[in-house]
């Protein structure tokens, strides 16, 4: 009981010292503390990024041109082998197509005809919503379109719809749909129902139920969603299978995209999908972008780790010092 009454008052024997070392103590530790469980958060943040943010392989026919008339083409067998590499989580198969609508006239292009993309020669019952900006084009004058060849619109011309088979029907172009109305569709089933844009079914008067004529077949609303992005309202979405069918490209893909567990594994598992693939694909990932956006966060958890480790060794020499003077 002595040594404790007299180590007491050993510590307030000079008062100024012993707040000081106190507050200095105190601040010392809930610096490590706080650093602690910043280091800990940041280090959380880098792991969702690396799982979500620029861990994407993009797989495409060699050579494959949007504008060409003729493509070479991937199938679904080719990358289901693909699903079984390390480190993947998600394969996303998708055909597309572009149909125009029943009654519009095909543009000439220095006298050729559209020949873009319409693999089966059918139309659509739809319009497309894209608006046509042929206003002046300014000081220099003459409309803001631009048709390549030097072709011209006819008069009755609308743009094509563009029509989306995927296995992962509740994302396109790398965006997750937001449903206004009705339900998504099953990628991997063969059905007629389709998912559709606010702006296309405003633009034809449609509604959750309602059918539409597309390759010669009816196809039912089966879901509407909310896009702001023109080119995503402009499209059509189904199933891979049922694109398949429909236009007559049975076992056909345009594109894959492949999902990787973690930014970490892409490098290794891009050259896993070339060598399963070799020349029969382009096969591209986004390496530097993705680790320009870890970078800053990285760079936060070392200045937190820093600082973890400064506030530590401060406290400890603080707790030397308060030895070294109580003896």
């Amino acid at each position: 009981m002595n040594f404790v009454t007299r180590g007491i008052r050993n510590a307030f024997r000079n008062t100024v010292r012993t707040s000081a070392i106190v507050v200095i103590l105190g601040l010392s530790l809930g610096l490590s503390l706080a650093m602690l469980v910043a280091h800990q958060a940041v280090t959380d943040r880098i792991s969702s990024v690396k799982a979500s943010v620029g861990n994407t392989i993009t797989v495409a026919p060699a050579g494959f041109s949007g504008f060409s008339q003729v493509n070479n083409a991937l199938t679904t067998s080719q990358l289901d082998k693909l699903k079984t590499l390390p480190y993947v989580t998600a394969v996303s198969e998708n055909l597309t197509d572009r149909l125009p609508t029943t009654g519009s006239s095909t543009p000439s292009f220095g006298g050729r005809g559209e020949g873009t993309a319409n693999t089966s020669g059918s139309t659509t019952s739809l319009t497309s919503p894209v608006t046509l900006n042929a206003n002046s084009g300014g000081a220099v004058g003459g409309p803001r379109l631009f048709v390549g060849g030097g072709g011209t619109l006819p008069a009755n011309f609308t743009p094509p719809v563009s029509f989306l088979g995927t296995t992962t029907p509740n994302q396109v172009n790398g965006t997750t749909l937001t449903m206004a109305s009705g339900q998504s569709i099953d990628g991997g089933k063969d059905s007629n129902d389709a998912l559709i844009s606010s702006s296309m079914a405003s633009k034809n008067n449609l509604k959750v139920g309602s059918t539409f004529t597309a390759y010669n077949m009816t196809l039912t609303v089966a879901g509407i969603f909310s896009s702001s992005n023109q080119a995503d309202n402009n499209n059509v979405i189904v199933s891979l299978p049922a694109e398949q069918r429909l236009s007559g490209q049975s076992g056909d893909v345009t594109n894959g995209i492949v999902t990787v567990d973690s930014l970490d594994n892409l490098s290794s598992t891009t050259s896993a999908v070339k060598s399963s693939l070799g020349s029969l694909a382009d096969v591209t990932s986004a390496q530097d972008q993705a680790n320009q956006t870890v970078e800053p966060l990285s760079s936060v958890k070392n200045i937190s780790l820093y600082s973890l480790i400064g506030a530590v060794i401060a406290g400890a020499v603080i707790i030397l010092m308060v030895m070294i003077m109580i003896e």
